[in-house]
């Protein structure tokens, strides 16, 4: 639980973060502006590739925050679904001088601010992960976060990254060539 980043805190740093489950982090107790319940970034270049982003709480960017930042951020082959947050509970960006891309990332529901987000441009949906086993406010430990072979995220992240099979990258923590 915390105001600035409950899941990941990232301030005036230069990281990647990659094959991460971040779930069910949620604001401080009486922190209701709080901002970036998931992931906080600001003041640096930050990747998140392949993480799957679910089930968090803030008042500002319920999954990821980029915030009074000068860095870029760029999310890819991710997914980031079922956050809660007043504004963006998605993807949330508030920067004057930020740039935040989002390429082949499912944001389930399509809850975004100030981000240039379009579901089916740059590989981007808005879909139903179509996890094996979800519930929302369930503990992480009793669910199966990998994808029904039906899920719109399989088989649909950037076409040059591979699953560990060869085939193209699933989306989210189970995804990519550390994916299972």
């Amino acid at each position: 639980r915390g105001h600035w980043g409950a899941g990941i805190s990232l301030y005036g740093t230069d990281a990647t973060i990659e094959n991460v489950l971040v779930i069910g982090n949620k604001k401080r107790d009486g922190a209701g502006t709080g901002i970036g319940g998931g992931i906080y970034v600001s003041m640096g270049d930050v990747t998140i590739r392949q993480a799957t982003v679910l089930g968090n709480s803030q008042g500002q960017g319920g999954g990821i925050a980029h915030y009074n930042s000068s860095g870029d951020l760029v999310v890819l082959n991710s997914i980031v679904s079922d956050n809660d947050a007043a504004t963006g509970a998605g993807i949330y960006e508030s920067c004057s001088t930020c740039t935040t891309t989002v390429t082949y990332t499912d944001v389930w529901p399509d809850d975004v601010s100030g981000v240039d987000f379009t579901a089916g441009s740059a590989g981007n949906l808005a879909a139903d992960p179509d996890f094996v086993a979800w519930a929302a406010g369930g503990l992480w430990t009793d669910q199966d976060l990998g994808l029904r072979s039906s899920s719109p995220g399989v088989d649909a992240g950037d076409p040059s990254t591979k699953d560990a099979d060869g085939t193209r990258a699933d989306l989210g923590f189970y995804g990519g060539p550390a994916g299972k």
